[in-house]
C-alpha cells in the first residue's frame, strides 16, 4: 500500500507522470479475483500539493517524494498495528485472570518459557502457542480434572477453528502442561488430554483441507518417466527404494519390509510372492537383495 509514480510513454502528455495510490486491503479488493489482488486509483493534480508533489517535478525527484511518503506511510501502519497488538495482548490478559490464577501463570511462564529459552525467537514462538492455549481455555471454562472426560470440547473448538494438525499438537502440549502444572498447586488428580486419533483426527484433517480448498494435501503419484529422468539426482540406494514403490506399487512401509526375509520372498515361474508373517525360506533370491541392506 502506498504512492506510486507511473511514467506515461505517450510523448504527446504535457505531464509525464501520474501520481496513483495503490492498495491490498483485503477490504479494497474484495471483488477481484486476481492472484494478488490490488487496487489502484489516479490522484487528480488538485490534491498534489498537500503531499508534496508539483507539475513541475521531474520523474526522479517524484519517486523520490513518493518514496519518502510511503516510508511515513510504513511507520504510521506499524504504530497502528502495534497499538492493536498491545490492546489484544491486554485484553487476553484480563480474561485470563478469571480462568488462570495470575501468580501461578506468572510462575508458569517463568519456569516453562522465559528461564527455559535464551533465544528471543523461541520464546516469541512459544508464548505464541501458549497465548493460542490460553484462549481455547478461556472458551471452553473446564477445570482441569475433567478435561480427561471432556476431551471431545478441545476437539470441537479445533474442529471449529479449523487448525492445522501441527498447530493442535502444539497447543495440547501446553494445555498438558499447565493442567499438570496447575493441579499438582492446587493438589488435584489430572489426566492428560490425549492427542487426537482415528475418525477424530481425520474430521480436524478434513475441517484444515476445507479451509484450505482442498480435501488432501496428497502428492501427485511419481511416473516411471519421471523417476527415470530424475534418476541422476539420486543416491543409488535411494533410486532403487523409489524404483520398487513405482514399479510394485508398494507403500512406504511396504518397501521397508523387503528387507526383512521373514517377510517375504520370491518363487521361480509364478512371479513375486509376499507373505506376511510367514516363517518359510526360500532359496530363491530375497527382494530385500534388490532393496538393499
Amino acid at each position: 500500500m502506498g504512492y506510486y509514480i507511473r511514467f506515461l510513454e505517450r510523448k504527446t502528455e504535457l505531464q509525464p507522470w501520474k501520481l496513483q495510490f495503490i492498495t491490498y486491503k483485503k477490504t479494497d479488493t474484495r471483488d477481484s479475483k486476481a492472484q494478488r489482488p490490488r487496487k489502484e486509483w489516479d490522484i487528480p493534480q488538485i490534491k498534489w500539493q498537500p503531499l508534496g508533489f508539483h507539475s513541475n517535478m521531474t520523474l526522479e525527484i517524484a519517486r523520490a517524494r513518493a518514496k519518502q511518503l510511503n516510508a511515513q506511510l510504513e511507520l504510521r501502519l506499524q504504530e497502528e498495528r502495534r497499538k492493536a497488538i498491545d490492546e489484544k495482548f491486554a485484553s487476553l490478559e484480563t480474561e485470563t485472570r478469571a480462568v488462570l490464577p495470575e501468580i501461578f501463570k506468572d510462575e508458569f511462564e517463568l519456569r516453562f518459557i522465559s528461564s527455559r529459552y535464551d533465544d528471543p525467537k523461541w520464546q516469541r514462538r512459544m508464548m505464541t502457542s501458549w497465548r493460542a492455549t490460553q484462549r481455547m481455555l478461556i472458551e471452553i471454562q473446564l477445570d482441569p480434572m475433567h478435561w480427561f472426560d471432556e476431551n471431545t470440547r478441545f476437539y470441537d473448538y479445533f474442529h471449529s477453528h479449523r487448525f492445522s494438525f501441527s498447530y493442535i499438537r502444539k497447543i495440547l502440549i501446553f494445555t498438558n502442561m499447565w493442567g499438570q502444572f496447575l493441579s499438582r498447586k492446587l493438589g488435584q488428580s489430572f489426566t492428560k488430554v490425549p492427542q487426537p486419533r482415528g475418525k477424530e483426527k481425520a474430521r480436524l484433517l478434513d475441517a484444515y483441507f476445507a479451509k484450505c480448498g482442498g480435501s488432501s494435501n496428497q502428492s501427485d503419484p511419481i511416473t516411471p518417466q519421471q523417476l527415470e529422468k530424475a534418476r541422476a539426482d539420486f543416491k543409488e540406494e535411494n533410486y532403487n527404494w523409489l524404483f520398487l514403490s513405482v514399479w510394485l506399487g508398494l507403500r512406504p512401509q511396504e518397501v521397508d519390509q523387503l528387507k526383512q526375509k521373514e517377510m517375504v520372498r520370491i518363487q521361480r515361474g509364478i512371479g513375486v510372492g509376499t507373505f506376511y508373517g510367514s516363517s518359510k525360506q526360500s532359496s530363491s533370491p530375497c527382494l530385500s537383495d534388490i532393496a538393499g541392506s
